[in-house]
């Protein structure tokens, strides 16, 4: 009997770690789409200190109502080197630092390390 109780729970499990893997995999997947598709609304951060020593530039896109994507590029704005997407209705502050560039809203905040770390390079290859 205790046997017959082990394997119905481990198959309970199973079935709920395979729902919760479905379900952010369907979730990627809208989301991957939603980067992929034309930005109309798109401005680069033009306030970056020492604009000759950071070899970065941040550009920032409306996704979709209250949904904004912060990319971070090289120095000449051509190879995206890490991103993020987060809810706002309102437009980010941006800010630098030596070890970071990040954003703020009234709702949200967030940064990405400089350089970007290899996680964040990897991610940016994935649809």
């Amino acid at each position: 009997m205790k046997r017959m109780v082990l394997t119905r729970r481990m198959k309970l499990a199973l079935w709920v770690g395979l729902c919760v893997i479905l379900f952010n995999g369907i979730d990627y997947v809208l989301d991957a789409r939603m980067r992929a598709r034309m930005l109309p609304e798109c401005r680069w951060e033009e306030d970056r200190p020492y604009q000759d020593t950071i070899p970065y530039m941040v550009r920032w896109c409306t996704v979709k109502r209250e949904v904004i994507m912060f990319r971070l590029y090289d120095k000449e704005g051509k190879t995206l080197l890490a991103e993020r997407m987060f809810d706002s209705p309102d437009w980010p502050i941006i800010y630098w630092t030596a070890k970071e560039v990040g954003y703020r809203t009234l709702a949200d905040w967030g940064a990405i390390a400089l350089p970007p770390s290899a996680l964040d390079r990897w991610r940016t290859h994935l649809p």
